[in-house]
């Protein structure tokens, strides 16, 4: 039988959210490494959309960690999560980058959302049953 689902409290949801920032940190400082000025429009292409799934995958990480630690089976968690995770990045990190577009900002608040909806709801789908096994997951 499953455990009651404890409280979630604030502190679960800002360690979740710095934890999905951490990987705004992370991609930031290895594109540090990088000379991209010179680069082809099709590379930076290809890098913007691998560095909103990286947020993504951040923010998905830490909304399941949370769902699990909590047990909490309310998608609004991971949605928490993602939208803390963008006000964490959106204040800590962004000012150390060059060029801060709308469009940036926006889209990188859509893959924390996403990614923290995608965690929660993975958490909420595979849970274990009474019997012990896991529930496979419904693609549609």
């Amino acid at each position: 039988m499953l455990d009651e689902p404890i409280k979630t409290e604030f502190m679960d949801l800002l360690s979740g959210s710095f934890l999905a920032a951490v990987f705004v940190w992370i991609w930031m400082s290895a594109l540090g490494l990088l000379d991209l000025q010179q680069t082809a429009f099709q590379i930076q292409i290809a890098l913007f959309i691998m560095q909103h799934i990286f947020f993504g995958i951040g923010s998905f990480t830490a909304s399941y960690i949370v769902s699990r630690k909590t047990r909490c089976l309310d998608r609004v968690v991971g949605l928490k999560i993602g939208l803390g995770a963008w006000i964490i990045s959106s204040t800590l990190f962004l000012p150390q980058s060059s060029n801060i577009t709308i469009t940036a900002v926006l889209t990188m608040l859509a893959s924390f959302l996403a990614g923290g909806h995608l965690g929660a709801t993975f958490y909420q789908k595979n849970i274990k049953e009474p019997s012990g096994s896991l529930r496979i997951l419904d693609i549609g």
